[in-house]
């Protein structure tokens, strides 16, 4: 039986990020699509649930195995839009391709996925319209095939 190791807290050496502007998000599919946005969220990253890997050779505690896979959660984006443009908006809905979040640091975090909702607020009086938007990441390409996302950091360019 291995006892777990303490381990100290590092200094961090990243770049952290000051502020959330400017973010975007580009599909390959469209990338001069009509929306301009005002709230961008990057997929989350899930190891998933943890595997009850208890027996009844257990003594003392319930213990549990990590998943080996990792999912990505939905990105979404808030946005003002064309209505002009909403049969190219409509042309996006399903569509596996790439698509590049482009961060405030000018970091690119590009994935296969498609946007699966857009939902329009309501319009209102002295209020800027927009639409929420879900993007789901896929990681399979056109093809099929399992591809993960590809980071390209601003502290390596």
């Amino acid at each position: 039986m291995t006892a777990p190791t303490l381990t100290a807290r590092v200094a961090p050496t990243g770049i952290k990020l000051k502020d959330g502007f400017a973010a975007f998000y580009a599909f390959a599919l469209d990338p001069n699509a009509c929306i301009w946005e005002t709230e961008v969220q990057l997929p989350s990253l899930m190891g998933g649930d943890a595997i009850d890997t208890t027996t009844m050779w257990n003594d003392v505690y319930m213990t549990k195995a990590l998943q080996q896979l990792v999912e990505h959660g939905d990105a979404s984006m808030t946005v003002g839009y064309d209505p002009q443009f909403l049969s190219d908006i409509l042309s996006l809905i399903n569509q596996n391709g790439s698509v590049t979040c482009h961060l405030p640091d000018t970091s690119t975090y590009t994935f296969w996925g498609g946007l699966t909702e857009f939902e329009p607020e309501p319009y209102k009086k002295g209020e800027f319209p927009t639409a929420n938007c879900t993007i789901v990441v896929t990681n399979t390409d056109t093809s099929g095939n399992e591809v993960g996302p590809v980071l390209v950091s601003a502290a390596n360019t």
